[in-house]
């Protein structure tokens, strides 16, 4: 969060800072690694870097789906 005062005054009351800023930072992390296979995709796609990047955006792509992911995998299904 760049301004967790701001954030709060928006949204309201918050009792766990600590929460906020975690998610907060884990949705940043998530969304740089999108972006940067988004990136990898479209360059390769133009030709203007080598087709190896499509192998990074593979990677990134599959973190990203990881993180999504991850809650639903600790959960028992009764």
């Amino acid at each position: 969060m760049l301004h967790l005062r701001s954030f709060v005054w928006v949204t309201g009351p918050k009792t766990d800072d600590w929460l906020v800023l975690t998610v907060g930072a884990i949705l940043f992390v998530i969304g740089v690694a999108a972006v940067a296979a988004t990136c990898d995709i479209v360059f390769v796609s133009s030709g203007v870097i080598s087709r190896i990047y499509l192998l990074d955006a593979a990677a990134e792509l599959a973190l990203v789906v990881g993180w999504i992911t991850c809650p639903w995998l600790g959960r028992r299904v009764s």
